[in-house]
């Protein structure tokens, strides 16, 4: 069983959160890449892993999935419901990113949805080569104000 990292968005009794699908590893990249090992399917030698992990896809692969990016952080059922300010798990302030560069996408692997599969939802730094699916050719990037309105829309 595969674990996700969800984080509540919003005060009590509205809705929103975000679903984290990937991230940029910078710091703990040893540890992660123990942790992502202990977890490959037996099938995989370890050999193939460890010849995988030695090319900069290495890095790359280690946390661009909502799998792998809960195998590779240690995050599971224990931390359901902790705030995001304690000490094990815990988010900061990144570097500014502007608005062009911001994407927003289709949400991927959610065919089951309906219509709401192909609502503008998902959103990646363009150009990152750590997100869990590449931009396709008709995939842009939005306007600050059609961000800001995505919510209630669902559309750019």
């Amino acid at each position: 069983m595969y674990h996700c990292f969800n984080v509540v968005a919003h005060p009590k009794g509205e809705v929103g959160g975000v679903f984290i699908r990937a991230l940029e590893p910078i710091e703990g990249i040893k540890i992660m890449r123990r942790r992502r090992a202990q977890n490959v399917n037996p099938v995989r030698s370890w050999r193939v892993f460890r010849k995988r992990r030695r090319t900069s896809n290495g890095v790359k692969n280690l946390t661009n999935g909502p799998s792998k990016l809960c195998i590779a952080m240690d995050i599971n059922k224990r931390l359901n419901g902790k705030n995001l300010h304690g000490n094990n798990l815990y988010l900061t302030e990144g570097e500014k990113i502007s608005y062009p560069q911001i994407v927003n996408t289709v949400r991927i692997n959610i065919d089951y949805a309906g219509k709401a599969k192909n609502w503008l939802l998902r959103f990646i730094i363009k150009d990152n080569k750590f997100v869990s699916r590449s931009l396709s050719k008709n995939e842009t990037s939005c306007k600050s104000s059609q961000i800001k309105n995505q919510m209630t829309t669902n559309y750019c």
